[in-house]
């Protein structure tokens, strides 16, 4: 049995070398006058390596079709790109999990979190938080806002919606905190006094104690 069977003389031929357990389809470099390999059998295994690359589209029929990354360091997994039940997967075979998981509205990860709701992670008490010094005052954009004016009528209050602050108040206009524990409310700023305020939109408010409306005005930091 010949070890070379040419298929097309002095362009494509295949050759078997049985020492080494392999089968070659080989094509004629004629520039560099040598033959060169464009696949390679394992003629035990029938494992494929293809030399170059292909130049269409590769398509797989069948259930939960895949194609299998087999990594051979010492570390490396066994990892499935497959198509399931309609979604796209990026799959574990090694320890039998799907890292990523997409379909038409959802992306999961391995731990089954939506992408969109993947910042509750980071969020207080999630699994993930940020810790308490896990940011600092220069990664915090700080822009100042359009001044607003904020009128109170006499011996009336505002409410300041929700939002941080400078507040400059008018003369007889005080900022107020309402003391839920006390059932009070309290001076932050005494009248006609500015600075920082952090309001929750519902308990920090403006109150004027003159006779006539008096204006205070809010520059929002956002």
């Amino acid at each position: 049995m010949p070890s070379t069977i040419v298929l097309v003389p002095n362009v494509l031929r295949v050759r078997a070398d049985e020492s080494a357990g392999k089968l070659y389809l080989e094509w004629y470099d004629s520039s560099a006058a040598t033959w060169k390999v464009i696949w390679q059998v394992d003629i035990d295994t029938g494992d494929i390596d293809v030399i170059g690359k292909l130049l269409q589209d590769l398509t797989i029929n069948k259930d939960t079709p895949a194609v299998k990354l087999t990594g051979t360091e010492t570390d490396g997994i066994d990892l499935h790109v497959r198509e399931n039940a309609g979604a796209a997967e990026l799959y574990d075979n090694t320890n039998a999990r799907t890292l990523l998981k997409a379909d038409g509205t959802t992306i999961t990860d391995v731990n089954g979190v939506a992408l969109a709701s993947h910042g509750s992670r980071h969020a207080y008490g999630g699994a993930d938080a940020i810790p308490a010094d896990g940011l600092r005052f220069s990664q915090i954009d700080k822009v100042f806002g359009s001044t607003t004016t904020l009128s109170v009528s006499a011996s009336s209050t505002a409410t300041i919606d929700k939002g941080i602050y400078y507040v400059f108040c008018g003369p007889n206009t005080s900022v107020e905190v309402y003391d839920a524990t006390n059932d009070v409310w309290r001076t932050l700023i005494p009248a006609g006094g500015a600075g920082l305020v952090i309001s929750d939109g519902t308990n920090v408010r403006l109150n004027n104690a003159a006779t006539v409306a008096e204006d205070s005005y809010l520059i929002p930091i956002e």
